[in-house]
This record gives C-alpha cells, sequence and structure tokens, in this order.
C-alpha cells in the first residue's frame, strides 16, 4: 500500500490487490484506533520536528507503509470512494509488493505522454498551448549544465515555460542558477543569505562570476511567462532554486510551501535507534527569512486535490498550465 496527504486526509494512492481489498483512493480514517494523521505524528519515527506542519504530514504519510524489515501489524479503517467503511487487520512485511492495481496514480512530475526530449538529468514534455514542462528532479549530475544548454540553445521552443522541481532532492545550487541564466539575468536573482559567524553572506555570490560569461550569452534569450512548480518535497538545492526566483520577473512560484531544510543538515546517533538532526548553516531568503522550519512559500497557493485525485488528475500541473494559457492570450 501507498498513501498520499491530500487536503488534509491520508489517502490510499496505489494497493497491491493481492494483499488488501482496500480500494484505492480510499481514506484511511484511523490506524490502531487512533485518527490517522495524530497517529502518524505520535508513531512515526525517522523524522525531526523542524518540517512545516504540512510538508511534516505529506512526508509522515508517505512514509508510513515503508517500513523497516520487520513485521508490523495495522487495524486499518477506512473509507472508500463510495462511502463505504471498511476495517481490515493488515500486516506490513519486507515482501516487494506487485502494485498490480495502480490507479489513480498522481505522482508528481508524472509522464502522461510520452516526453519529447529526456536526458538523464531532465525531460521536457509539451502540453495544451504550447506550453513547455521541463521536469528536474535534481542536480545531482554535472551534465546537467551541457545537456541542458544543449538542448536551450538546439532544442527549445514554446509559447510558456513550466519548471517543474516538485519532489526535488536537492544537489549543486549552481545548475540551477545555469538553467535559470538562459530566462533571466542572474545577477538580478534574490540570493538566499548564509550566515556565518554572524555575518551576513549573499551564498550565491560567488556563482555568479562563474556564470558571467555564460550569462552574457543567454539572458533574455527566452522572453516567455514561466511557472516554477513546488511542494512539500521540494528540499536542499530545490529549495534554493524557488528561493532565487520568486518575486523576479519573469517567473511565478505555484504549488505549496518547500520542504524547509536547506542548509546542510547533519546527524548525530542517539541512545535507543534515534537521531538528532541540525542544520549546519542557517539560510535565509533576501528578505531575511529562515528557510529552515518556514520552506518558502509559493506565490499562488495550489493542493492537489482529493477529488482529481481519484480521478487521475495532477491539480497543480493543470493549475499551472491554465495560467498560463491565459498570460499566452493577454
Amino acid at each position: 500500500m501507498r498513501v498520499i496527504f491530500v487536503e488534509d486526509r491520508v489517502v490510499v494512492r496505489a494497493v497491491d490487490t493481492e494483499l488488501t481489498d482496500i480500494p484505492v483512493g480510499s481514506v484511511i480514517t484511523a490506524i490502531n484506533g487512533i485518527d490517522s494523521v495524530e497517529y502518524l505524528n505520535k508513531h512515526q519515527s525517522r523524522l525531526s520536528a523542524h518540517h512545516p506542519l504540512l510538508t511534516r504530514n505529506a512526508i509522515l504519510a508517505s512514509r508510513f507503509f515503508w517500513r523497516s524489515a520487520r513485521m508490523e501489524a495495522f487495524a486499518i479503517e477506512a473509507k472508500t470512494p463510495t462511502e463505504e467503511t471498511i476495517s481490515e487487520y493488515l500486516v506490513f512485511t519486507s515482501k516487494e509488493p506487485s502494485f498490480s492495481s495502480f490507479l489513480p496514480q498522481v505522482n508528481y512530475g508524472n509522464i502522461n505522454d510520452e516526453p519529447e526530449y529526456v536526458t538523464n538529468t531532465f525531460w521536457a514534455q509539451r502540453h495544451i498551448g504550447n506550453i513547455l514542462r521541463i521536469r528536474v528532479e535534481h542536480f545531482g549530475d554535472q551534465h546537467i549544465e551541457q545537456e541542458i544548454r544543449e538542448y536551450l540553445i538546439n532544442s527549445f521552443e514554446a509559447d510558456a515555460v513550466i519548471i517543474d522541481v516538485r519532489g526535488h532532492s536537492g544537489g549543486n545550487s549552481n545548475f540551477g542558477l545555469f538553467l535559470l541564466s538562459h530566462f533571466v539575468d542572474i545577477t538580478q536573482l534574490n540570493h538566499p543569505i548564509g550566515i556565518f559567524n554572524g555575518r551576513r553572506v549573499y551564498i550565491a555570490q560567488e556563482h555568479l562570476q562563474l556564470h558571467k560569461s555564460l550569462n552574457e550569452q543567454s539572458v533574455g534569450l527566452y522572453n516567455l511567462p514561466i511557472i516554477i512548480l513546488s511542494d512539500h518535497f521540494t528540499g536542499s538545492a530545490g529549495e534554493d532554486f524557488v528561493a532565487v526566483s520568486k518575486g523576479v520577473t519573469p517567473f511565478t512560484v505555484m504549488g505549496t510551501t518547500t520542504m524547509g531544510v536547506t542548509g546542510n543538515l547533519t546527524s548525530w546517533p542517539l541512545p535507543g535507534g534515534g537521531s538528532f538532526f541540525i542544520t549546519t548553516q542557517r539560510t535565509l531568503t533576501h528578505n531575511g527569512q529562515d528557510i529552515a522550519h518556514n520552506g518558502v512559500a509559493p506565490d499562488i497557493w495550489v493542493e492537489q486535490t482529493y477529488r482529481d485525485l481519484l480521478s487521475g488528475i495532477d491539480t497543480q500541473l493543470m493549475s499551472a498550465i491554465e495560467y498560463l494559457q491565459e498570460k499566452i492570450y493577454d
């Protein structure tokens, strides 16, 4: 079973139909006799408390059934999409599920049709209205600079762009500046501030010189409206990417608040199997707000809805497309 946190509900997103009769789309109302959200917050381990509340609940839900190898049993109460109440006592093991039933399935950044351009570091997919979505899951591969550059110079054509960094797992923030340099003068971005020994330092300034020649070649290359899609799972370098873009023309950040973890986390083991996490670098947005614990809020808040989930619709993606269609029309 896989679950997702949608509109303050823990919803079944995928199941192995050989192991449970709980249908996809059901809302888990209780776990072991406790409200499901309350249970996750009280009993789910391996998560520090520094996340914003909605981010925390989203992560708790996504991790709940990714249990360790030991067998673990849960009394599950759920309400099906047809409002039927159902109860099951499920034992979770380390068995790898087959997930023979996967609908509705809404993955952030999922591919409904074949993308028109695919590399190891990103892919591009065209949507209605000549809107191009560039999906980047991380900045952890040095080849992204060459692959992005080659695509944007030789193959790019669109009336508007969605840069999808939902679920972005981080990497080198420098690669994010490289991508943005094709759409804006990166010296105009809102660079985050790091606190070092009590001094404020614009932590991205060192990157500006590295890309000076690139910036001069690329700035103003594409004068298009651009949506940056973020969510509760956008973290680290992905979070920096959102922070530098917010409030800068032509970017509009849409989705939900980012993860709230940028700042190089480190950890130490605790007695009893726990861990203590701490942010080793305090990072602020350009206007002085701590990113840790708060995240970076979007310009336009859009959450995945339960109704759309049942229909297999990506609410955030469709909202971005509709917004850009209006921009193109104007």
